[in-house]
């Protein structure tokens, strides 16, 4: 089977066999791996109860035993995993509902533990329960042929249910000892926070998962032998928690457990309560963090605490507005990615080489981080429903939307296939010739160079759309001209109206009178001295810094006549978002929304006085669609206007009448 570039529906993908008759090489790889997957069989068979068996499920294990060593380990290890397979709450595929999944994942485990009464033997039974779980999935995905997102749904749901059953498991047996922290309204939780692939329920079969923990409220335990501090109880918890999850024992281990992503990363505290948090990200969050933070999700179920935890949060990663002030670092971390690549020659890697899996999720979390705090659909941390979020909003094509995410969980599915082989984290085509096989076998091609030349157009295809996501600004200033290096000189040097006049004298190319020269000079020292007493950040200085020369350049070119009055109707609106760091990058990186901007203030003071009020204005004036099309009806308008204002009603609560006022206000 080839995968050609139109998109087709993903749940069927992998449907197709192979025919190995037609392969010599193919076929004796086959041949052997069969041979052995029936040595297996036969030791299974006696071990475990016929009654459990049938010809149908045995030619299914068999063929499973020939993808998967895991598999193949799992099932002579616990010939008792058998019964997970028949167990009814499994008989039926199990889908996609998380709810669902997480109620079945949820009975299984518990019931698996009832029996268990002290830690070591906890720890025991986790990592056996770990091996019998991914083995059922595989199995699913192997033989089932299920589509490859229920699959990362699964994984992801049994991750959260092995990290509760821990948590409740160590919480329970320390408040024994120590009572529970307390808070205004009971007993505290640790609100555990799942991060990168397991916040979007897209994780990896054989993935670490990445955790922040966090707590409501400093204190003190109630009700156990020995009182101790909030902090002390939840660090111990933590602890214990990931030790149950991480260490290596006989049996295996549960999930690599990676504490890095949070506050101050390794030399950071384990746990930090909410208003630590909170003033950590408002003070010193940086950009990768928002980054990262787009992929959160709080793992308990919904409380009091989880939902303040939610909405401390929230303010960090989204903007209310369209956010350009990512931008510059975005494209820092694009460098990377694309030195990387070049660098380690990643050809085959999946995920890391050039289209890869990591390029698709930048596409997507880089858009979100920019556009999700005025469209709240793509505040998600889940990839597919930010695309069609993406979509809805037009910042995406549908036919790309749709090529997007057909070549993601065509990646996706091989990067599961290669970890179901062994249970290792890989992410590289294999140079073998018996995983090779067991790879194209599973996906169902009918050669190794057809696969191969499928996965080189998938990745094609996105790292087409990779590199146009966020290009390098176009230059539209010649820096070494010399009208811009004279507006350049005017902000960025402490001139005296002698220096500036005699500068103006040196660029011929300026045709202004005296006066007016003088008039500017004094307007541009009147703004000077207007945003030292604003509260502007490091990050907004050095916007400004390169903002205003490009601005007075612009003004020369657009009404070179009028300059003086267009930077004075300008001013107030800089220094009214001198402490918005977006706006100012907005118009910063935007060349065209600058002039429209320009253009708009020259021929209509009532239109820059607006602007200064009310800076929210600038997000649709400055948008050049906004203005293109004068010849819509006045019926037509008022039709369009009515459905935006109905639009943005829907979002709020009706009993919310301060926020209704706004919204219709705005």
């Amino acid at each position: 089977m080839v995968v050609d570039s139109g998109v087709c529906d993903t749940s069927t993908l992998y449907l197709f066999r192979i025919d190995i008759s037609i392969m010599p090489a193919i076929g004796s790889i086959a041949t052997e791996l069969e041979h052995k997957a029936t040595e297996h069989l036969e030791t299974l068979t006696s071990q475990v109860d016929s009654s459990l068996y049938s010809e149908e499920l045995w030619g299914q294990l068999k063929t499973l035993m020939i993808r998967s060593d895991f598999a193949t380990k799992t099932l002579l290890r616990y010939p008792d995993m058998i019964s997970v397979i028949k167990d009814p709450r499994f008989s039926a595929p199990l889908g996609g509902d998380i709810v669902e999944l997480r109620d079945v994942f949820k009975s299984w485990l518990n019931q698996s533990i009832t029996s268990v009464d002290d830690e070591a033997q906890f720890l025991d039974q986790l990592r056996k329960l770990r091996h019998c779980a991914l083995t059922l999935i595989t199995y699913y995905d192997m033989i089932i042929q299920q589509p490859i997102q229920d699959s990362l749904k699964q994984v992801s749901v049994l991750a959260d249910e092995f990290i509760l059953l821990s948590y409740e498991w160590f919480y329970h047996s320390l408040k024994q000892r120590y009572g529970a922290p307390q808070c205004e309204t009971g007993d505290q939780p640790l609100c555990i926070i799942a991060m990168g692939k397991l916040g979007g329920y897209e994780l990896n079969f054989s993935s670490d998962i990445d955790l922040i923990f966090a707590y409501p409220s400093k204190g003190n335990t109630l009700g156990g032998k020995k009182q101790i501090e909030n902090q002390q109880f939840f660090m111990r918890l933590a602890q214990k928690l990931i030790f149950s999850l991480d260490s290596l024992n006989a049996n295996g281990f549960v999930y690599r457990v990676d504490m890095r992503l949070r506050p101050f990363g390794d030399s950071g505290p384990l746990v930090t309560h909410f208003d630590a948090l909170e003033d950590y990200y408002q003070e010193q969050g940086r950009e990768w963090e928002r980054y990262a933070m787009v992929k959160a999700r709080i793992v308990n179920q919904q409380s009091p605490s989880s939902l303040q935890l939610s909405a401390l949060l929230q303010p960090f990663i989204y903007r209310r507005y369209i956010d350009f002030t990512a931008l510059d670092s975005l494209r820092s971390m694009k460098m990377l990615i694309e030195k990387e690549v070049r660098r380690k020659r990643l050809t085959n890697n999946i995920k890391l080489g050039a289209g890869g899996i990591r390029e698709v999720e930048f596409l997507v979390q880089s858009l979100q981080l920019i556009h999700a705090g005025k469209h709240r659909e793509l505040q998600t941390p889940k990839l597919c429903d930010a695309v069609d979020g993406m979509l809805k909003q037009g910042l995406l094509e549908q036919s790309e939307a749709e090529q997007l995410l057909f070549d993601y969980h065509f990646l996706r599915k091989i990067e599961h296939c290669l970890q179901q082989f062994g249970d290792q984290q890989t992410q590289k085509l294999p140079d073998d010739e018996i995983d090779q096989f067991r790879l194209i076998d599973t996906l169902g091609f009918s050669s190794w160079q057809a696969f191969h030349d499928s996965v080189e157009q998938a990745m094609t295809r996105i790292h087409t759309i990779f590199k146009a996501l966020i290009k390098t600004p176009e230059k539209h200033i010649d820096t070494s001209d010399p009208t811009f290096e004279l507006c350049e000189d005017l902000w960025t040097i402490q001139l005296d109206q002698k220096e500036w006049m005699d500068a103006f004298e040196t660029v011929t190319s300026i045709q202004m009178q005296k006066t007016e020269c003088l008039q500017l000079f004094a307007a541009v020292q009147d703004l000077r001295k207007r945003l030292q007493t604003a509260a502007i950040g490091e990050r907004g200085q050095n916007s400004i810094s390169r903002l205003i020369p490009q601005l007075l350049f612009d003004l020369l070119n657009v009404d070179e006549q009028n300059i003086v009055e267009g930077f004075g109707r300008i001013s107030p609106i800089i220094v009214n978002i001198a402490g918005r760091t977006p706006y100012l990058n907005l118009l910063l990186e935007n060349h065209g929304a600058r002039l429209q901007l320009i253009q708009l203030c020259c021929k209509s003071p009532w239109i820059a006085d607006q602007l200064a009020r009310f800076p929210l204005l600038l997000d649709e004036l400055l948008d050049p669609s906004y203005l293109s099309d004068q010849s819509e009806s006045v019926e037509n308008t008022t039709r369009r206007l009515a459905s935006q204002l109905q639009q943005s009603m829907l979002r709020i609560d009706p009993d919310d009448l301060e926020t209704m006022m706004n919204a219709w206000r705005q």
